[in-house]
């Protein structure tokens, strides 16, 4: 999981933005995808137990980015993957 870090020139000077790449969201969105299947069919509470951590850390890690669009994402992704 890495970031995509680049420097835009402005009139007040440089900005620097920091994204999650795309290979580093790839890779959460199929952890969460492989331990859902893991735990389907048994206990739910077991299955949030252990989402828990993995999204938490997640989220912490891309939070000092900009990680608007890719929080966004991860949400309506797991909207998306309920019915497969």
């Amino acid at each position: 999981m890495g970031f995509n870090i680049r420097k835009y020139k402005t009139h007040n000077g440089n900005k620097i933005l920091i994204k999650a790449s795309k290979d580093g969201i790839k890779a959460a969105k199929k952890k969460v995808i492989d331990k859902t299947r893991q735990f389907y069919g048994k206990n739910v509470q077991v299955l949030v137990s252990t989402l828990n951590p993995i999204i938490i850390g997640t989220a912490n890690y891309w939070s000092p980015s900009v990680a608007k669009e890719v929080f966004t994402e991860m949400d309506s992704h797991g909207e998306l993957n309920t019915s497969s």
